[in-house]
């Protein structure tokens, strides 16, 4: 999936094929993430909350999550948008990228903080799906390690946007001196026969490069069963000396400065 500046001077030619663009999250889009977030809460296990949350808590929960945090997703723009609405607050080209699916993950080459926080809204929009990190504890020891938390449309999936928004999230994590990913996964006991859950998300953390590193038993209720948790750890780093932390708001205005 490689992505590409957009020309200034294509900004106004017709889309010839749906394009997916990656951009930074802000509360302003807590409806349409919310909305996104909520089948999983509805009707599956893969997230053990039972009640979906207003848009407001949801706006509120990125609020917090961007006090330290990236916060990114991915939007598709359907053919004939009449213009792209691009915006540039460093001043330079336009700089929002497109991600033809078709070109494969392996070409991915991530957008720099710079591109990233550049980019704005677009015409036409529709947003497919979206990923962030959490700290992984709240004792400051565990600063450079981070729970990863991902989730696309139901018709978004098998698209290889769940690999493009991982590998920017890493990219952007590894600028702020994040060590250790872990990802917290329900895991499907039955072998295939729960209605509410299957391992799909195992196999995806498994083909990023996360491995196994505990697996607790019956530990959530939902839908009237028991479901096991496992989780996931993926190291990006293994330094002598600790790195310095740099909190996304501050890596953000390294980048504008």
């Amino acid at each position: 999936m490689a992505l590409t500046t957009t020309p200034a001077s294509s900004i106004l030619s017709p889309i010839p094929a749906p394009q997916f663009f990656m951009r930074p999250a802000s509360p302003a889009d807590a409806a349409a993430l919310c909305a996104i977030y909520a089948p999983y809460v509805r009707h599956t296990a893969i997230t053990f909350e039972y009640t979906v949350p207003s848009v407001a808590e949801f706006a509120l929960r990125m609020e917090h999550t961007l006090e330290r945090f990236p916060y990114i997703l991915i939007t598709k723009v359907e053919p004939n948008a009449q213009s792209y609405n691009l915006c540039s607050r460093t001043g330079e080209s336009p700089l929002p990228q497109a991600c033809p699916v078709a070109t494969g993950p392996a070409s991915f080459t991530p957008l720099s903080v710079a591109q990233l926080v550049a980019a704005c809204p677009l015409a036409n929009e529709e947003i497919v799906g979206y990923c962030y990190a959490s700290p992984f504890h709240v004792r400051e020891a565990y600063r450079h390690a981070v729970e990863m938390s991902i989730y696309l449309k139901e018709d978004a999936r098998q698209q290889g946007l769940g690999r493009l928004l991982y590998q920017q999230m890493e990219y952007l994590l590894k600028l702020q001196g994040i060590l250790n990913l872990n990802a917290c996964v329900a895991f499907d006991a039955t072998n295939g026969h729960d209605p509410y859950l299957t391992n799909a998300s195992v196999t995806f953390h498994q083909k990023m490069g996360y491995t196994r590193c505990a697996h607790f038993h019956r530990c959530g209720y939902k839908f009237a069963r028991w479901y096991d948790m496992m989780w996931l750890e993926k190291i990006l780093a293994h330094p002598t000396n600790c790195p310095p932390f740099i909190p996304w708001p501050e890596l953000q205005a390294q980048a504008q400065a």
